[in-house]
Protein backbone atom coordinates (compact mmCIF):
# COMPACT_ATOMS: atom_id res chain seq x y z
CA UNK A 1 0.00 0.00 0.00
CA UNK A 2 1.29 3.65 -0.86
CA UNK A 3 -0.06 6.44 1.03
CA UNK A 4 -1.84 8.81 -1.56
CA UNK A 5 -2.61 11.68 1.19
CA UNK A 6 -2.69 12.69 4.63
CA UNK A 7 -4.96 14.63 7.05
CA UNK A 8 -3.88 16.34 10.64
CA UNK A 9 -6.07 18.29 12.45
CA UNK A 10 -5.38 19.40 15.79
CA UNK A 11 -2.18 17.08 15.74
CA UNK A 12 1.07 18.35 17.38
CA UNK A 13 1.88 21.47 16.07
CA UNK A 14 -0.51 21.05 13.06
CA UNK A 15 -3.94 22.76 12.94
CA UNK A 16 -4.97 22.04 9.42
CA UNK A 17 -2.82 19.96 7.42
CA UNK A 18 -3.54 18.22 3.96
CA UNK A 19 -0.49 16.75 2.19
CA UNK A 20 -0.48 14.07 -1.10
CA UNK A 21 2.23 12.04 -1.57
CA UNK A 22 4.28 10.80 -4.97
CA UNK A 23 4.27 7.42 -5.32
CA UNK A 24 7.72 7.00 -5.56
CA UNK A 25 10.15 9.60 -3.60
CA UNK A 26 8.98 11.97 -1.32
CA UNK A 27 11.52 14.65 0.41
CA UNK A 28 10.57 15.96 3.74
CA UNK A 29 12.88 19.57 3.90
CA UNK A 30 12.61 22.61 6.35
CA UNK A 31 13.80 24.78 9.47
CA UNK A 32 13.91 23.05 12.95
CA UNK A 33 10.92 22.79 14.90
CA UNK A 34 8.43 23.68 11.29
CA UNK A 35 6.94 20.22 12.19
CA UNK A 36 9.00 17.01 9.91
CA UNK A 37 9.42 14.51 12.37
CA UNK A 38 5.56 15.53 13.81
CA UNK A 39 4.27 14.46 10.30
CA UNK A 40 6.51 11.12 10.39
CA UNK A 41 4.74 10.41 13.52
CA UNK A 42 1.76 10.76 12.08
CA UNK A 43 2.36 8.28 9.29
CA UNK A 44 4.00 5.99 12.06
CA UNK A 45 0.90 6.35 14.21
CA UNK A 46 -1.52 5.40 11.04
CA UNK A 47 0.11 2.10 11.34
CA UNK A 48 0.77 1.79 15.13
CA UNK A 49 -1.91 3.32 16.91
CA UNK A 50 0.95 5.16 19.01
CA UNK A 51 3.79 7.67 18.79
CA UNK A 52 7.52 6.79 18.22
CA UNK A 53 7.88 9.45 20.85
CA UNK A 54 8.07 9.62 24.64
CA UNK A 55 5.19 10.53 25.79
CA UNK A 56 2.64 9.65 28.94
CA UNK A 57 -0.69 9.60 26.80
CA UNK A 58 -2.14 10.75 23.18
CA UNK A 59 -3.24 14.03 25.24
CA UNK A 60 0.44 14.68 24.27
CA UNK A 61 -0.15 14.86 20.70
CA UNK A 62 -3.40 16.72 20.74
CA UNK A 63 -2.53 20.46 19.31
CA UNK A 64 -2.54 22.93 22.51
CA UNK A 65 -5.04 24.73 22.90
CA UNK A 66 -7.63 21.92 21.40
CA UNK A 67 -8.92 19.18 22.90
CA UNK A 68 -8.82 16.53 19.78
CA UNK A 69 -7.02 15.04 16.71
CA UNK A 70 -7.81 13.45 13.93
CA UNK A 71 -5.35 12.13 11.18
CA UNK A 72 -6.62 11.09 7.66
CA UNK A 73 -4.63 8.84 5.13
CA UNK A 74 -5.69 7.40 1.84
CA UNK A 75 -3.67 4.53 1.27
CA UNK A 76 -3.81 3.12 -2.64
CA UNK A 77 -2.65 -0.32 -4.18
CA UNK A 78 -3.12 -1.98 -7.42
CA UNK A 79 -6.63 -3.51 -6.74
CA UNK A 80 -7.92 -0.50 -4.04
CA UNK A 81 -7.62 2.12 -2.07
CA UNK A 82 -8.31 2.59 1.46
CA UNK A 83 -9.29 5.54 4.09
CA UNK A 84 -7.73 5.33 7.41
CA UNK A 85 -9.10 7.20 9.73
CA UNK A 86 -8.39 7.98 13.70
CA UNK A 87 -9.33 10.55 16.36
CA UNK A 88 -8.49 10.67 19.76
CA UNK A 89 -10.81 13.20 22.24
CA UNK A 90 -11.37 13.19 25.93
CA UNK A 91 -13.55 10.50 25.37
CA UNK A 92 -11.15 7.88 23.70
CA UNK A 93 -9.55 6.97 20.47
CA UNK A 94 -11.58 5.65 17.56
CA UNK A 95 -10.25 3.93 14.34
CA UNK A 96 -11.59 3.70 11.29
CA UNK A 97 -11.11 1.72 7.94
CA UNK A 98 -13.43 2.77 5.18
CA UNK A 99 -15.44 4.54 7.59
CA UNK A 100 -15.86 1.44 10.18
CA UNK A 101 -15.06 0.91 13.17
CA UNK A 102 -12.06 -1.59 14.24
CA UNK A 103 -11.61 -2.81 17.28
CA UNK A 104 -8.42 -4.85 16.23
CA UNK A 105 -5.37 -2.75 16.16
CA UNK A 106 -3.27 -5.22 14.39
CA UNK A 107 -5.77 -4.46 11.26
CA UNK A 108 -4.13 -0.91 10.72
CA UNK A 109 -0.77 -2.56 10.56
CA UNK A 110 -1.64 -5.43 8.44
CA UNK A 111 -3.10 -2.81 5.97
CA UNK A 112 -0.39 -0.57 5.85
CA UNK A 113 2.78 -1.50 7.82
CA UNK A 114 5.19 0.75 8.57
CA UNK A 115 8.92 0.44 9.66
CA UNK A 116 10.92 3.25 11.80
CA UNK A 117 14.24 3.52 10.89
CA UNK A 118 16.89 5.26 13.10
CA UNK A 119 18.41 8.86 12.21
CA UNK A 120 20.21 8.91 9.26
CA UNK A 121 23.08 11.03 7.86
CA UNK A 122 22.88 12.28 4.45
CA UNK A 123 24.79 14.17 2.40
CA UNK A 124 22.89 17.48 1.71
CA UNK A 125 22.54 19.47 -1.60
CA UNK A 126 25.14 21.86 -0.05
CA UNK A 127 27.54 19.17 0.03
CA UNK A 128 28.28 18.35 3.19
CA UNK A 129 26.81 15.82 5.65
CA UNK A 130 23.90 16.17 7.75
CA UNK A 131 21.64 14.71 9.91
CA UNK A 132 18.35 14.09 9.23
CA UNK A 133 15.48 13.12 11.22
CA UNK A 134 13.77 9.27 11.55
CA UNK A 135 12.55 8.11 8.60
CA UNK A 136 9.60 5.75 8.43
CA UNK A 137 9.32 3.08 5.15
Amino acid sequence: MILKSLALRGFRNYSNLEVSFDPSLNWIKGENGEGKTNLLEAIYYLSALSTFRSVNSDLDLVQWGMSAFSINGELKDDQREISLDISYSDTGKIEKVNGKRITKHSDLHALFPVVLMPILSVESETGGWKRMCPAVS
